[in-house]
């Protein structure tokens, strides 16, 4: 796994809550995919959507992880690059994902960025148990 570009999310003040906006494309590759993963530039995010009563979590290396996260629940799917050994093609795929699939991939770029395993655990439950309603949406 690698995270090729993180995005470079750029906070959006005037927006009224937290939002960033995504200043260049995210990037990761990750094992189980053959395409890299991506996230177009300009996407919108809230980051981790987490309640206000446990603010101690609202920031930290998950907030990467979410940015797929919000993605995939937004649109049910993920961008893909196709890849050559030695050079990234921006010929564009759609990886069309269920929600079970999203979560793991939450949980897993959040384990590869260093978050604690116990609170990577903690967050892909509440984003299993709780995101039902957004992904419905």
């Amino acid at each position: 796994m690698e995270l090729i570009s993180d995005g470079k999310p750029l906070y959006l003040a005037s927006e009224g809550k937290k939002t960033f906006r995504l200043i260049e494309d995210w990037k990761f590759k990750h094992d189980c995919f053959t395409p890299i993963l991506v996230i177009p530039e300009g996407y919108k995010s809230d980051l981790a959507s987490i309640p206000s009563w446990i603010f101690w979590w609202q920031w930290g290396k998950w907030n990467i992880a979410a940015i797929a996260h919000d993605y995939i629940y937004e649109h049910g799917y993920i961008l893909g690059d196709l890849e050559k050994p030695g050079e990234i093609f921006e010929r564009r795929t759609v990886l069309r994902l269920s929600k079970a699939e999203a979560d793991l991939i939450f949980y897993g770029i959040c384990l590869f960025l260093g978050v604690r395993p116990i609170t990577a655990k903690l967050m892909y439950w509440a984003v299993k148990f709780f995101g039902r309603g957004v992904w419905n949406n």
